[in-house]
């Protein structure tokens, strides 16, 4: 399964009208430090990047009106998973960019976009686990060669 290209994807109905999800992504693409790639307002498209840490995403975001006061959001990254601890990074990337944007929605301060919940949050803190997992094994790998 791993280190073959896999889609990541989240699909969820908003009980909010398209035009305030569009406004709100922008809020949160804005307050949370992610960069818009590219947006299609008539196809309702967004590639939104982030990166945190040592890792970065692109998000593949679509929206769809289901009706005056409901819309569906789908995002998709596609990734090379690498291991399972990279699935959960990125898994963990695109939750921190749903919660800010479920902050967003409900009208939350801009200071309180900012912030995620702690089960969003360590990315940096697993990726330097991970780090430094892979140097003890080139560390004992290059003990064993001599």
């Amino acid at each position: 399964m791993f280190n073959t290209s896999s889609n990541i994807e989240r699909n969820i109905e908003l009980s909010f009208p398209i035009e305030k999800v569009k406004q709100d992504i922008e809020r949160t693409v804005k307050i949370g430090a992610y960069a818009v790639h590219s947006k299609n307002e008539i196809l309702n498209t967004y590639r939104i990047g982030k990166i945190t840490g040592l890792e970065s995403i692109i998000m593949n975001i679509t929206l769809k009106s289901l009706d005056a006061e409901k819309t569906n959001i789908h995002i998709v990254v596609t990734e090379k998973v690498r291991n399972q601890g990279h699935q959960s990074i990125v898994e963990k990337m695109i939750d921190a960019f749903l919660e800010r944007l479920s902050k967003a929605l409900t009208g939350a301060a801009d200071e309180d976009l900012k912030t995620v919940s702690a089960g969003n949050k360590g990315c940096a803190v697993t990726i330097l686990i991970l780090l430094g997992i892979g140097l003890a094994a080139t560390a004992s790998a290059a003990i064993l060669i001599n």
